[in-house]
């Protein structure tokens, strides 16, 4: 982001000149994350409580499971951590492209798998030489020495698939035998010179990530999340975990689902469904979760307005030439007239409508 000499004046005040965002230090060199409101944290942390395991970069099963098999192949041959490295990508590399041969145009109810697009002109042309593909770099499908490892590693170590150290080990409750049935074929294919694409269709409905459910590895992973019959106690991870899958499913079984993020999302956060169908009525996660997504919905509100204020400030601007900005968009009436126009957001009942859900998207 480029930075530009910005200064904001209180009434009274002697101008002080900020270079840059005043909200982060300066220089490249810095990876955290940006939170100039202090309200997104929140969020991030009530989804790690109900859903441990699971992030936003975590969008395939088929992950957990390869970077198992990788973990149990390494032990099993005492690989060295760069050879290891290099199983992993070249598995990735495989991974990719047996899905796209099954998919070649995307999905609309799953992401890519991990790499296609940089892959795209290799697979496109029908030939995949592994050793350009794998390597990390600009050139090859990923830039990290580990692949698609990292986002999935802290995940992996908390469910017990890996165990922790400087490359992917064994965990607690890795089930080798189900990752090999379930990826039967993989590293196969993984320790091939070149993959023709149209050679890897056959291997689709077996390797492909959209099929995990349907395979050895699957089930372990499913049982994993879930630990049907486990007496986890109330209010642990393990507990809100397995609510959060159950109410999912419930909502996905009960109301027509086709962008997931979206469609169940405003099932959580509006209407009385969580508290009048039979199943979600009795999962204590399903308030919460109705928090988070409202929670979100509060927080984008104010990245959007934050964001249009920024946009006003260009050189020396007073805090009242700011203030005036943001009262000439609104309408010329009173407060409480300007409220009284907005739609309702409670139903007669005390069920949350989605009100700010339908301006927003309406235009």
């Amino acid at each position: 982001m480029a930075e530009r000499m910005v200064t904001v004046v209180g009434k009274g005040q002697t101008p002080e000149l900020v270079d840059g965002p005043g909200w982060s230090r300066p220089g490249l060199d810095v990876a955290a994350g940006r939170y100039p409101l202090s309200v997104e944290r929140h969020v991030g942390r009530m989804v790690d409580h109900l859903v441990p395991g699971v992030t936003t970069l975590t969008p395939h099963a088929r992950y957990y499971a390869l970077h198992g098999l990788v973990a149990a192949q390494a032990d099993a041959e005492d690989l060295t951590v760069p050879a290891a490295q290099t199983l992993l990508r070249r598995a990735e590399v495989a991974l990719a492209a047996v899905s796209f041969a099954h998919h070649p145009q995307a999905l609309e109810w799953l992401p890519r798998a991990h790499g296609v697009d940089a892959l795209a002109r290799r697979l496109h042309s029908g030939t995949v030489t592994m050793s350009e593909a794998e390597v990390p770099g600009k050139n090859g499908y990923v830039g990290n020495s580990w692949g698609f490892w990292a986002p999935y590693a802290g995940s992996e170590v908390a469910l017990g698939v890996l165990g922790t150290g400087p490359m992917p080990v064994p965990g607690p409750r890795l089930d080798a035998a189900a990752l090999r049935a379930g990826l039967d074929g993989l590293l196969e294919l993984a320790a091939e010179d070149t993959l023709n694409v149209d050679d890897l269709v056959p291997f689709g409905d077996r390797l492909c990530v959209c099929v995990g459910g349907e395979h050895p590895d699957g089930a372990w992973l499913a049982n994993l999340m879930c630990e049907p019959g486990a007496q986890a106690e109330a209010g642990s991870r393990s507990a809100t975990r397995r609510q959060t899958i159950q109410l999912l499913a419930r909502v996905v079984v009960t109301h027509p689902v086709r962008y997931f993020t979206r469609d169940i999302g405003q099932v959580l956060a509006f209407g009385d469904f969580l508290t009048t169908d039979p199943v979600t009525s009795g999962i204590d996660a399903a308030g919460a979760w109705r928090g988070v997504v409202l929670r979100n919905y509060s927080v984008g509100a104010w990245r959007r307005l934050w964001s249009w204020l920024v946009e006003q400030v260009d050189g020396l601007v007073s805090i009242e030439e700011v203030a005036d900005c943001f009262a000439a968009e609104l309408p010329d009436v009173t407060v409480d007239a300007f409220l009284s126009s907005l739609p309702a957001t409670q139903s007669t009942a005390g069920t949350p409508m989605p009100a700010e859900h339908d301006l927003r998207w309406g235009g």
